[in-house]
């Protein structure tokens, strides 16, 4: 006859540590103070007093799990804003150091957004990814959806308020620069769109240094220019040190007459 075996006595609840959400990937950094500065995580925000002595620890907001995407801080105020990964994405704006969320924003993006901006006065910039590309303006104080367009349905390269007036924004792409402005009329807001294509050189961009993978499978040719001045030695007298000829970081160039 088998023998049942005692039933062990259940053990403890598993927690499992998340000390991999909690690493840096490389994103940009925003200030939200004169002396803090905070960075994206996997799961939250991280920010440090790099000034004050007595804050050797750093301070870590937590998304629960949802993640964080695209931020934005103004220092002036005091206020920092970050767009999660819903869906679709919600943008929380909070005050520091207390990070009492003030507002939330919404209607901005149907799946993500590539860029927050805050302006100098009371405005907040959002600019989604595929498939909308919808730039947003909002009024961070009241919450309400101010403008909102379509953009050039590609990834843009950085985005900007003018410094003097919110209501000039430019938003620059690897081969071009939209400008839009914003206009009242009565009590609506319009957006207007500019668009100034960039002259590109060699067919790169200067800001744009190429990655390992694509200098390997389109590599430019250096000698094009020597073969130029081979062939026209007089229009030529100086040396040029110019970084978009070649596929390293800068090639110098002989000119001689």
């Amino acid at each position: 006859m088998a023998v049942r075996a005692t039933r062990l006595q259940s053990a403890k609840p598993l927690t499992l540590s998340r000390w991999w959400t909690n690493g840096y990937h490389g994103q940009s950094i925003a200030f939200v103070d004169q002396t803090v500065l905070f960075y994206a995580i996997d799961d939250g925000l991280r920010f440090h007093d790099f000034v004050d002595p007595s804050n050797q620890t750093c301070l870590t907001v937590q998304a629960n799990g949802i993640g964080v995407g695209v931020f934005a801080g103004n220092a002036d105020i005091h206020l920092f804003a970050f767009a999660d990964y819903q869906r679709p994405p919600i943008i929380h704006l909070r005050q520091y150091p207390s990070l009492q969320e003030i507002k939330q924003f919404t209607d901005g993006a149907e799946l993500e957004y590539s860029a927050l901006e805050f302006s100098a006065t009371e405005e907040l910039l959002s600019l989604s990814t595929s498939p909308d590309y919808l730039l947003t303006i909002w009024n961070w104080r009241t919450g309400v959806k101010l403008a909102q367009c379509e953009t050039t349905k590609k990834p843009p390269v950085e985005i900007s308020f003018n410094p003097n007036s919110w209501y000039d924004i430019g938003i620059l792409y690897r081969d071009q620069i939209n400008l839009y402005t914003c206009e009242r009329r009565n009590d609506k807001y319009v957006l207007f769109e500019r668009q100034l294509t960039l002259e590109l050189f060699n067919q790169t961009v200067a800001h744009n240094q190429p990655t390992y993978q694509q200098t390997k499978t389109k590599q430019s040719n250096p000698l094009r220019v020597a073969d130029v001045i081979r062939r026209f030695p007089s229009r030529f007298s100086f040396t040029l040190v110019d970084s978009t000829i070649g596929t390293d970081k800068g090639t110098s160039v002989k000119l001689v007459g």
